[in-house]
C-alpha cells in the first residue's frame, strides 16, 4: 500500500483528514496554536458559566463583565488544556498507548480548533442579543425568540463545531498514543464515565451540605 501523504496545510486539511493532519502536528510539535485554540474554547465555555452563574451579578458594568468573562476564559481555558493532556496521558496509557505529555498537549490543544469557530458564533450572538446574551436565563431566551430563524442557524452551526471537537480529539488521541480509533475512542470515552461519576458525585455532596 502507497504511504499517504502528509497534508501540507494542516490548518485546512484536518477538516477533512484529521488522523493525517494531526500525526503532522504532533511530529511538529506545533504548540502555539494548540494554546490560541483552548484559550478559545476557555472564553466560549466562560460565556456560558456566566449565563447560568449569579457570580456575576455584582458586576453591573457590562464592559467589565465581558473583560472578566474574556480573561477568566483564556486562563481557564489553557489550565484545562494542562490538565486534560494530564489526563488523556494516563487514560490512552491504560489502554495500551505510549504518548507523551507533550504530544498529548499538542493533540488535545488542535481539538479544541472548532471553539474558534464557537467563539466567532458567540461574539455574533453577544452583537445580536447585547447584554440578554451575558445575563442569560429568561432575558436571553426573550432576545433569540425575536431572532428565531438565525438563532437556529447558530445552534446548528454550534453542534457542527462540537461534533468535529469530538472527531479532531479522538484523531488526536488516536495519533498521539499511536493506537487504534477504537482505542482513541475508548480513551476519550474512559474520561467521560469518570466525568459523570465526579459530577454525580459533587451534586450528591452538595444535596447533603
Amino acid at each position: 500500500m502507497a504511504e499517504q501523504v502528509q497534508p501540507t496545510y494542516p490548518l485546512l486539511a484536518i477538516w477533512r483528514h484529521p488522523r493525517l493532519a494531526m500525526r503532522k502536528l504532533i511530529d511538529q510539535r506545533s504548540v502555539l496554536p494548540a494554546y490560541v485554540f483552548a484559550a478559545a474554547s476557555g472564553i466560549v465555555n466562560a460565556f456560558e458559566f456566566v449565563q447560568t452563574s449569579e457570580l456575576d451579578d455584582r458586576l453591573a458594568n457590562e464592559t467589565v463583565k465581558l473583560a472578566v468573562t474574556v480573561g477568566a476564559g483564556i486562563v481557564s481555558g489553557v489550565v484545562f488544556l494542562f490538565i486534560l493532556s494530564m489526563l488523556f496521558m494516563f487514560f490512552g496509557r491504560w489502554l495500551g498507548g505510549q504518548g507523551s505529555y507533550s504530544q498529548l498537549n499538542t493533540a488535545v490543544g488542535w481539538a479544541m480548533l472548532p471553539f474558534v469557530g464557537s467563539l466567532v458564533i458567540a461574539l455574533i450572538e453577544y452583537g445580536l442579543y447585547g447584554g440578554a446574551y451575558l445575563a442569560g436565563g429568561e432575558l436571553l431566551a426573550e432576545a433569540q425568540a425575536a431572532h428565531a430563524t438565525v438563532a437556529l442557524i447558530l445552534l446548528l452551526a454550534k453542534l457542527v463545531f462540537a461534533v468535529y471537537a469530538i472527531i479532531f480529539l479522538v484523531a488526536g488521541l488516536t495519533e498521539a498514543h499511536r493506537i487504534t480509533l477504537s482505542q482513541g475512542a475508548g480513551t476519550l470515552l474512559i474520561f467521560v464515565i469518570l466525568y459523570v461519576v465526579f459530577w454525580i458525585a459533587v451534586q450528591a455532596f452538595s444535596a447533603d451540605i
